[in-house]
């Protein structure tokens, strides 16, 4: 009998009426021992240890290195905070609900709460007027310009060193009269994202007209939803409008995968997004409502794969970097930021559960399965639990218990049974605070 397909993705197409795939809670390198029989490492994520409770939900977060000394900012609630050496200094109200994308140039840091632009210059904390006060989707900066964009298809500069917005200094997304949902700054141009179509603009060097549209640049695909454009690895990902994850190239290029799509067909509220980063691991974390937070990895061996990151505690939808490069992240529904943390296996506390499915198909008459081996890791002995269920079963209540030794081991199930067809699906569930690794699984094989 072949080695089991482990799950490599979190994988579920209800309309396929296939088994569900479940890779919870762990990310994929290739193995270079030559250990695994699929020649993958599946490795848990990093836990969440508190670094601060900022007393209201956390909206937004940001920290740069040349930004008033590296110092900390959050908007939790209604308010924008600095945070420094774990003392937090309530700099002023912004009003406003849902994520609040912050900035900064050269001398001030920006942010944007529900529709009204805000600027702090390191004293003052004031709203920016908009001209006919004009609603703002988004902001960003370039070249030290503030860059905001409008629903109606505008966009405004603000220029370095100005505290107000000429009323004349600002230009119109030509390419579809689909307004202004999002715009971020890549590589010294301008990308502005409107609900069915998006177009470059670069830089002129004149105050007066200093954005300029680039001819041919244009990509007839929109962005749903503002919360999950970002800049990703020298490039920039995003939700498009026709529910699809798009990377850009020459032209945007589709990596999500169908279980994606269809999961985002079945969202009850707007999808979001936030980037990690651990162990050279860059993870684009996209939160879908009512289904789950779902993980791109460029660095994965499997390409198109898309695991789950499944909270113990806390529901972390905004994140930022440290000056020491620690990942920080803030929850939606509480005031706590975290700090995500390598060396615990918990999410502020609670033990993350880890949970991988492997199913095997069978044509014809099937015979035995006298054995099932797993082959794992760990920083501590513990308990692996298995279950599995044949044909159109569902899985039991009860796991089957199996003691494994740290740091390595392979343990085994047997007398399994004669498995019914189509198929005999297996899921592996640890629930004890030590890290873990699988390695792969062997079924009527010894682990070579």
């Amino acid at each position: 009998m072949p080695p089991v397909p482990l799950a490599l993705s979190a994988y579920r197409r209800d309309d396929a009426f296939q088994p569900e795939s479940l890779c919870v809670n762990f990310y994929l390198e290739e193995d270079k021992s030559g250990a695994s029989p699929d020649n993958v490492m599946r490795l848990q994520r990093p836990g969440l240890t508190e670094h601060i409770d900022l007393g209201g939900a956390v909206r937004g977060l940001f920290q740069q290195d040349q930004v008033f000394s590296g110092l900390l900012f959050a908007v939790a609630g209604g308010s924008l905070l600095s945070i420094d050496d774990g003392t937090k200094t309530n700099i002023g109200a912004v009003g406003g609900s849902g994520r609040a994308p912050m900035v900064a140039n050269y001398e001030k840091l920006f942010l944007l709460s529900s529709t009204i632009p805000h600027q702090y210059d390191g004293t003052d904390l004031e709203a920016i007027e908009m001209p006919d006060d004009r609603a703002v989707a988004d902001i960003d900066t370039l070249n030290n310009f503030l860059i905001l964009a409008c629903p109606d298809g505008r966009f405004y500069w603000l220029e370095p060193g100005s505290d107000e917005v000429d009323a004349l200094h600002f230009a119109t997304a030509e390419s579809s009269p689909d307004g202004l949902v999002a715009s971020r700054a890549l590589a010294g141009e301008l990308f502005l994202f409107g609900r069915r179509s998006a177009e470059v603009w670069q830089p002129t060097g004149d105050s007066d007209a200093a954005f300029l549209r680039a001819a041919g640049r244009t990509f007839s695909r929109g962005c749903l939803a503002r919360d999950t454009l970002h800049r990703f690895d020298n490039s920039l990902i995003w939700v498009g409008d026709d529910a699809v994850v798009y990377r850009l190239g020459n032209v945007p290029q589709r990596i999500s995968d169908h279980s994606i799509e269809e999961r985002l067909r079945k969202r009850t509220g707007e999808p979001s997004a936030m980037v990690l980063e651990h162990d050279g691991h860059k993870f684009y974390v996209l939160k879908i409502p009512g289904q789950g937070s779902f993980v791109y990895d460029p660095a994965s061996p499997a390409k198109g794969v898309w695991p789950q990151f499944a909270w113990a505690q806390g529901n972390p939808h905004v994140a930022t970097f440290a000056a020491d490069g620690t990942c920080l992240v803030g929850e939606e529904s509480s005031g706590i930021v975290s700090t995500l943390d390598p060396s615990t296996n918990a999410d502020r506390g609670d033990v993350m559960v880890r949970k991988l499915s492997g199913t095997l198909a069978f044509m014809g008459r099937s015979g035995r399965q006298d054995s099932l081996s797993i082959g794992v890791g760990a920083s501590a002995d513990f308990t692996l639990r298995v279950r599995w269920k044949d044909g159109q079963d569902d899985y039991p209540a009860h796991y089957e218990e199996l003691e494994a030794r740290a740091p390595m081991d392979v343990v085994s199930l047997y007398r399994m049974g004669t498995p019914d067809q189509p198929y005999r699906s297996f899921e592996i569930r640890i629930d004890d605070d030590v890290k873990v690794r699988i390695a792969g699984a062997m079924a009527n094989e010894g682990w070579r």
